[in-house]
């Protein structure tokens, strides 16, 4: 066997192994290849003694704290679709859905994918219990919060790093606005929304203002347009797709 003496020699030593075994199949080409890869990375993190503690922080968080805290998380919302499998009437679905979504964030994104799917789960068992009703023909007034949405973008509330209270307020069935507050901030989407079906509506948007302490200081024009579909709504909680998933409660 050679003995190799530096690290271009073992290199060059790894390349013309792999040479001559291509007639023996790809896997194993591909296995040297991958031996080559391993090593050159390794040489790169022996030069680098900064890359590799920096690497070491990035396996302890990722590998260390969130399995413990996911799988806290996942366990509990597991005892819940238990309960689930065990439920028959819709006030029981739906003191299941509050108790998850109490137990989840604001925003669905950044919430454990156990409790995600356990909530999915409940809707989706709501929705039988309003099968053929007109939904979108139920008279929306006053103000509505946002509890729960899968949605990415500013209207789950995100703004930055912060995390800002979400509403509904109606003007009558047809005019409504959406706002984020953040302290003294407030961003409000005024909008409009048609009846198309049972359990769809158009809602076209009309213009974005900005608030500061009470005080307008933008207002502009906003254009857009999308296709909401309700899955349930009785007793001030409505569930729709906008298309991702939002749960919302009347305030009273």
């Amino acid at each position: 066997m050679k003995k190799f003496i530096n690290d271009n020699e073992l290199i060059e030593g790894i390349d013309q192994g792999e040479e001559n075994r291509k007639g023996l199949g790809n896997s194993r080409i591909v296995n040297s290849c991958s031996g080559l890869t391993l090593y050159r990375r390794y040489n790169m993190f022996k030069h680098s003694p900064l890359i590799l503690i920096l690497l070491g922080f990035l396996i302890f968080f990722t590998n260390g704290f969130a399995p413990a805290l996911i799988s806290s998380r996942v366990r509990t919302s597991s005892r819940g679709w238990a309960k689930l499998k065990l439920m028959a009437t819709e006030a029981e679905l739906v003191n299941e859905l509050r108790r998850l979504v109490d137990q989840s964030s604001q925003i669905g994104v950044d919430s454990d994918e156990g409790v995600v799917r356990s909530i999915e789960s409940v809707v989706e068992e709501l929705e039988k219990y309003q099968e053929g009703e007109e939904l979108t023909k139920v008279p929306l007034r006053g103000t509505h919060r946002l509890l729960f949405s899968m949605a990415k973008g500013g209207s789950n509330g995100k703004l930055g790093p912060f995390v800002g209270a979400v509403k509904q307020e109606f003007e009558d069935d047809q005019a409504f606005v959406n706002s984020v507050t953040l302290g003294p901030l407030s961003i409000r989407l005024s909008a409009q929304r048609e009846i198309l079906t049972d359990r769809n509506v158009r809602v076209k948007f009309k213009s974005t203002s900005v608030r500061v302490f009470g005080q307008e200081v933008v207002n502009k024009e906003t254009k857009g347009a999308g296709v909401w579909s309700l899955r349930y709504f009785k007793d001030g909680l409505r569930i729709m797709d906008t298309p991702s998933l939002f749960i919302i409660e009347e305030v009273k």
